[in-house]
């Protein structure tokens, strides 16, 4: 599952999460829900938005910094265990998203990745623009639609 994110669980003790599965206390689409989309930073600090987590921390908030610097140290960690599957042979690494138009957040991460080869920044989502090519790809019988 990787990395914790600003909405996303991230790995978690598999057995804490088969209970609460069983709990009772959630329908699979409410814990589904939980896991993808009321997650990572959101549950820890009831906000999102890297930009407002970053504002709280210059504010001297040390909850939130934590848990900023937390997400990005299991970035990075994700990115050494890709690098260490690769046998180091990286001709770069790009980071691309939203949270890449942080200069605060590239430069942590950089701080900790950089030793592994040229990181290249692509900063913004291209989410609309893979959704359109998958129609693309299905519209030309290229690849059979998928549900999720």
């Amino acid at each position: 599952m990787g990395p914790y994110s600003p909405d996303r669980a991230g790995a978690l003790p598999i057995g804490a999460l088969v209970k609460l599965a069983f709990s009772g206390k959630y329908t699979e689409a409410e814990l589904l829900k939980k896991l993808s989309r009321e997650s990572g930073l959101i549950a820890y600090l009831g906000e999102a938005d890297v930009r407002k987590v970053e504002k709280r921390i210059d504010n001297g908030d040390e909850k939130a910094k934590l848990y900023y610097e937390a997400m990005l140290y299991q970035v990075a960690k994700e990115i050494g265990a890709c690098a260490a599957v690769l046998k180091g042979k990286i001709d770069g690494i790009i980071l691309t998203g939203g949270m890449v138009r942080s200069q605060k957040l590239t430069d942590i991460l950089t701080g900790y990745i950089s030793f592994l080869g040229k990181v290249i920044l692509v900063p913004g989502e291209f989410e609309m623009e893979a959704l359109a090519g998958g129609a693309i790809r299905v519209l030309n019988n290229e690849e059979s639609p998928k549900e999720y």
